[in-house]
């Protein structure tokens, strides 16, 4: 028993809705327990949203459509992960909007189980409420159809096995056989998959065959109904003409597959798709062959020859690929990248022997084969780090000591033979068999002007030595003992300063001596102030 009202409060709701210019928007339901209620006393108009005490869960409308131009259906699909609760009344109002309660319903009690979806409507019928709500979907157009929801559900996972195993896979039994009694034929308890279901014999089944020759078939369809498990049934049959998929009156899917011939002398001949204990066709196994000659047919292939496959792809993939772990047996071409741990850190480092050489069981981690303690001067290293910087870019260092995978800038011949990517970087400073990047140190560094006209005629390399700008000053002093003030302009009358000296010296009104060689800074060059740093170059 159940009772439905439209509440009082809806009416003015309603009312102010339309007089703004919207239509009603009832988006919430509320279910609700409440103690002690009578279901045959006549609900309440006056009323509207039970005490929040009592209410046990809520949601938002998942949909909403008409029935007829005066009707309309609000529902919620309440998910399986919702907690259980028990309600015996459910409101459906505007979350956004309080005093807006448009119906209430009071009902038996009721569990919402976990586990369990459930899925509940009201109909809320008042003149107009289509076209004032602009609901122009029918309820019927979205109200779900579960039974064929399942069903797609079950067909998505036949179809999954169907990928999987194909028309038809015995995984074991289903192997006839011939007894002494005559015509009499077994066919073992077996498990195997024909399209896409999977059919599961438990007992031996016994068939008498008489007309020969006759081919013996596994029959498997899924049904049930929507108040009962759908389950897979299985059946044996024979017959002398070839049969296929059918749909029978019910309008029940049958898969059929064929698993053996009874031959016109009563001997047997095993059709079943799949061989006993093993996915693999008998007509179409891969074989080692097939795998090493990377076979592009579609076969079945055994787990360890999968694995034999995998091995063998990566095995001459790492022939080409970069940054794996130093291999002593693999062959290294110049730029190839490996990698050695040292020190519980992992380092990469680069092939770096000239073009045309190959390297092979030069450990990388051991410093003689590597720039750092390099004897030979005839013979480039095998190894430097990597670290992906320009070969040839100079570059301040803190030290004086190089990092291995650079020289200090020392203006010193190196042998071409041993730093010949230097020497390919920049073949102008190769002379003979050396290759020298010139005088840096103690210099201040300029940009080349490179056709700016700032600086004309200048290459790179090369040296300038040290000059003032062409200018002059006017002094102008007054004749006379020490501690005299002197002032200059230079001649273009601009103020120069003006200071207080203690050694002042009168040579008459046109020369006038100013100056200490005892203080201040001076020296035998011009510079500014300036800090000392080493400069490196990356081999």
């Amino acid at each position: 028993m159940s009772q439905t009202v439209i509440p009082l409060q809806f009416e003015q709701y309603l009312q102010e809705k339309i007089n703004a210019g919207y239509g009603p928007d009832m988006n919430e339901m509320i279910f609700a327990y409440i103690p002690g209620l009578d279901l045959a006393a006549p609900i309440d108009r006056t009323t509207g949203l039970p005490d929040p005490s009592t209410w046990v869960h809520k949601q938002s409308v998942d949909q909403v459509g008409k029935v007829g131009e005066s009707a309309l259906a609000y529902s919620v699909v309440i998910p399986s992960s919702v907690a259980e609760f028990t309600f015996n009344a459910i409101y459906l109002h505007d979350k956004n909007v309080v005093n807006s309660c448009g119906v209430i319903v009071h009902k038996i009690s009721e569990t919402k189980e976990d586990g369990m979806s459930s899925t509940k409507s009201l109909l809320q019928a008042y003149s107009g409420a289509a076209e004032l709500t602009g609901i122009t979907v029918d309820a019927e157009t979205w109200q779900i159809d579960y039974q064929a929801r399942l069903n797609g559900i079950d067909d998505d996972h036949r179809l999954g096995c169907l990928d999987s195993y194909g028309e038809a896979a015995v995984i074991d039994g289903f192997k006839v056989s011939k007894q002494t009694v005559q015509n009499k034929y077994l066919i073992t308890a077996g498990t195997a998959y024909v399209g896409g279901l999977r059919a599961v014999t438990e007992d031996d089944i016994v068939q008498t065959i008489t007309n020969k020759p006759s081919d013996i078939y596994i029959d498997v369809y899924r049904a049930g109904s929507a108040l009962s498990s759908y389950i897979n049934n299985v059946s044996i049959f024979t017959s002398q003409t070839a049969e296929s998929n059918y749909i029978d009156a019910g309008g029940n899917k049958h898969y059929v597959e064929k698993i053996a011939t009874i031959n016109a002398d009563g001997s047997v001949t095993d059709k079943t798709t799949l061989k006993t204990g093993a996915l693999e066709r008998a007509d179409n196994a891969a074989t080692e062959d097939d795998i090493n000659n990377e076979e592009t047919n579609l076969k079945h292939v055994k787990l360890n020859q999968f694995w034999n496959g995998i091995e063998k792809k990566i095995a001459e993939s790492a022939l080409f690929s970069q940054g794996l772990p130093w291999d002593k047996n693999r062959i290294y071409k110049t730029g190839e990248i490996c990698t050695i741990e040292q020190n519980g850190e992992i380092q990469i480092m680069q092939m770096y022997a000239g073009p045309n050489l190959t390297c092979v069981n030069k450990d990388p981690a051991i410093l003689t084969n590597r720039h750092e303690q390099w004897q030979d001067a005839t013979a480039p290293f095998w190894w430097i780090p990597y670290t992906g910087t320009e070969v040839g870019m100079p570059f301040w260092w803190l030290s004086t000591a190089p990092p291995e995978t650079a020289i200090m800038e020392l203006n010193v011949n190196l042998p071409t033979a041993v730093y010949w990517r230097l020497a390919r970087k920049y073949p102008e400073l190769v002379n003979g068999n050396f290759i020298n990047t010139g005088e840096i140190r103690g210099e201040f560094l300029r940009v080349l002007d490179q056709g700016r006209g700032v600086d004309v005629n200048r290459r790179v390399g090369s040296w300038q030595d040290h000059q003032f700008q062409k200018h002059k000053h006017d002094i102008h002093g007054e004749s006379g003992g020490a501690n005299n003030i002197v002032a200059f302009q230079d001649t273009n009358n601009d103020s120069g300063i003006t200071y207080p000296y203690s050694n002042v010296e009168s040579r008459g009104d046109s020369y006038i001596h100013v100056g200490n060689p005892n203080t201040g800074s001076y020296g035998e060059e011009t510079r500014p102030r300036n800090v000392a740093r080493a400069m490196a170059i990356t081999i």
